[in-house]
Order: C-alpha cells, then structure tokens, then sequence
C-alpha cells in the first residue's frame, strides 16, 4: 500500500483500494472512509506491529500447551496442572470507543464479548452512522419502520460475528421501538452493503 500510495492519497471516503504485492499479487484492502489513506496506511502499520509484538507471546504459549499435551498424554502431567487457561469475560458494558465520545448512546456487551451500541435519539442515530461507524460494523434497524439504531463493532472485515451475538443486536434494535413495530422484521445492513443474515435469524428461513 505505500508503494502505491501515490495513486489515491488525496482521494476522500474510500472504502477499498486495490495494490499489488510482490509475493501475493493483485491485493484488496479495506479502508476506514472517515480517515485518509495515509492515515489508513499508519493504522495497519499500527496493527502490524501490535502483532509482531504479540507473536513471542503466542509462539510461547503454544509450546507450553503442546508440551503438556504431550505430558497429559504419557500420564505424567501433574493433578494441580490447569490444562486451559481461561479466563472469564468482564462484566458489564465495555468501554465507550473514541469515535462515540460526546454522543447519546447506551453500551452493551454481547455474551460473546462483541460491542453493542445503541443511539439514544435521532440526531445519535444520525451521527453514529455519519461520523463514528467504522466500515467493518453492522447496523441494525427495524425494516420499513422507525426504530433505534443499533452498531454491532468489528475488528476488520473478516471477523465472524456468532449467531448468538447478532440475535441479541436485533433484539436490542425491537426492545426500543414502538409497539406498532415491534412485530416487524429487523434488518441488518453492512456499512457498505445489505447484510440479510438477522431477517434470516428472526424469521428462521
């Protein structure tokens, strides 16, 4: 991408460009359209080196597991040996994300782990989407019919959100809305396309 950058960095809202990598070839990357893309670039090198730093961590815990899994195996593991280390999810609401900072919104925590924002009043509905979603989210809304709006947050464009966590979204979504529309179908949108997978969900087709 810096490359190439070059060819688009004065451009504005883009929310993909496509680059060639020399060992992968013609490559598609997302973009956050709220950022420039020489501020898109400096994030991913952010990521990157978030990663490279957690890679030691990884590489360890994984040989720690594998050797014993080895000793559980042979019958020589320890009885006061905890096999998995896992560790309970937190409870109550996450932490308010930067870009939501100054707006009417109520935080959620899904029981998978997953941000749940919901807007308080129109002008939060508006500017959730105007200025704070990132291109990765999904939106919940009622079809056809005034309701809150709801942001499911992701990490990327890749990260898979569990059934659970979006029947919980949508539900969100119909608690706040009139009785008139409660029976109503909730929709999910993609920032960038129409995501049908909550009808799906709600209507069990």
């Amino acid at each position: 991408m810096q490359a190439e950058l070059y060819r688009f960095k004065d451009q504005e809202s883009l929310e993909e460009v496509t680059v060639y990598h020399p060992t992968h070839g013609e490559m598609l990357i997302a973009l956050n359209p709220h950022l420039t893309p020489t501020e898109n670039m400096e994030k991913y090198f952010k990521l990157a080196a978030k990663a490279d730093r957690g890679f030691p961590h990884i590489r360890r815990r994984r040989k720690e597991l594998e050797d014993q899994l080895t000793r559980l195996e042979q019958g020589t593991l320890p009885d006061n040996v905890q096999v998995a280390d896992s560790k309970p999810q937190p409870d109550g609401p996450p932490p308010l994300p930067k870009r939501y900072k100054g707006l009417a919104v109520t935080l959620f925590r899904s029981t998978d782990g997953f941000t749940i924002i919901r807007g308080k009043n129109k002008k939060a509905n508006h500017d959730m989407l105007s200025r704070a979603a990132s291109p990765f989210d999904y939106w919940f809304h009622l079809a056809d019919g005034p309701s809150s709006h709801i942001i499911l947050k992701r990490d990327h464009p890749e990260h898979d959100v569990p059934e659970s966590t979006m029947v919980e979204a949508a539900i969100l979504c119909g608690l706040k809305s009139s009785e008139k529309t409660m029976a109503r179908q909730t929709s999910c949108t993609h920032w960038s396309r129409m995501y049908e997978r909550s009808r799906a969900l709600l209507t069990g087709k």
